[in-house]
C-alpha cells in the first residue's frame, strides 16, 4: 500500500483479518456457506479492503475467488485492473510484474485470472475448466439482474 499512512495500513490489516476470521476454513472437510458484501462511500478504502481479504483468503487456502463488480463493464474492467495490480501481480506478457508482482514476484503463486480487462466471464471460458487442485482461480464478473 505505497503512499498510504501507517494508520490506514494498520486499519486495513485489522479489518481484513477480522473479515477473514469469519470465513469458513477452506481445508475443512465439513461443508460451509458464507457470503459477504463490501459497502462504503466513494474513496473510503473498499477496494483496498477487499483486495486484502482476497490476498489473505488465498494465503489461507481458498482456490476460487469470485468478485461481482457491478452491472457496468467499465466498473468491471476498473476492478479487474486493480485486482491485477494488487492481487495477481502479473499480466502474463513475458511474466512482467506489475503492482505487487513488481515489488514481490510470486512465481509459484499459480493464481490464474479467468477474466481479463478485455473479457468478462463467458461460458466458453470454462472449456479449459478450473484446475482447483493445482492452481488458484479468480474471476471478476458483472452482476446480472
Amino acid at each position: 500500500m505505497v503512499g498510504r499512512s501507517e494508520k490506514l495500513i494498520a486499519e486495513t490489516k485489522r479489518s481484513t483479518l477480522s473479515i477473514v476470521k469469519n470465513l469458513g476454513n477452506p481445508k475443512s472437510s465439513k461443508a460451509f456457506y458464507k457470503k459477504g458484501m463490501v459497502v462504503g462511500s466513494v474513496q473510503s478504502g473498499k477496494t483496498a479492503n477487499f483486495n486484502g481479504v482476497i490476498n489473505t483468503s488465498i494465503d489461507a487456502g481458498y482456490k476460487v475467488i469470485i468478485v461481482l463488480s457491478g452491472l457496468m463493464e467499465d466498473l468491471r474492467v476498473q476492478t479487474q485492473l486493480r485486482i491485477e495490480n494488487d492481487v495477481i501481480g502479473t499480466l502474463g506478457a513475458g511474466g512482467q510484474g506489475i503492482g505487487v508482482g513488481d515489488e514481490h514476484p510470486f512465481p509459484d503463486q499459480n493464481l490464474t485470472s479467468i477474466t481479463s480487462n478485455e473479457c468478462d466471464f463467458k461460458r466458453g471460458l470454462l472449456q479449459g475448466g478450473f484446475n482447483i487442485h493445482h492452481q488458484k482461480n479468480i474471476l471478476i464478473c458483472k452482476k446480472n439482474v
